[in-house]
């Protein structure tokens, strides 16, 4: 009787990785990893295109028309908030609400460091489209 308990047991444990639990599920990539790349916005006439370029070691670089392009660092600290240091007089941080996919990437900044602590604020949604190489 043991011995029956002792093989029950046993294909009860084993029993779940073998039906059902060994299918290959895929997890979503990280906003992290999705951001890596080259994004822009369809040009308008007034602005021109803006572009912004993050790489695997968390450094980010923007421009927006003809302006010279800004260079920073990025974090996520949440898996829809992401923060900016932009390097240069104008702002110390920015932290963007975000939405991303493989091929559109959604942010609004939602609060700016000026060196006096971070201040809310209601940016428009901007929607850019992942570059073509």
């Amino acid at each position: 009787m043991s011995r029956l308990l002792c093989v029950i047991f046993c294909f009860s444990i084993a029993l779940p990785g073998v039906v059902g639990c060994n299918r290959h599920t895929e997890s979503p990539a990280k906003p992290g990893v999705l951001i890596v790349g080259r994004w822009e916005t369809m040009d308008d006439p007034k602005n021109g295109k803006t572009v912004w370029e993050f790489t695997k070691d968390g450094k980010v670089t923007g421009s927006s028309g003809p302006e010279a392009a800004s260079t920073g660092t990025f974090r996520f600290v949440g898996d829809d908030t992401m923060e900016i240091a932009w390097e240069g007089e104008d702002m110390e941080k920015a932290t963007y609400k975000v939405k991303i996919t493989s091929e559109e990437l959604e942010h609004r900044v939602v609060s700016i460091n000026l060196g006096d602590g971070p201040r809310a604020a209601k940016g428009p949604t901007t929607t850019m489209k992942r570059a073509k190489p």
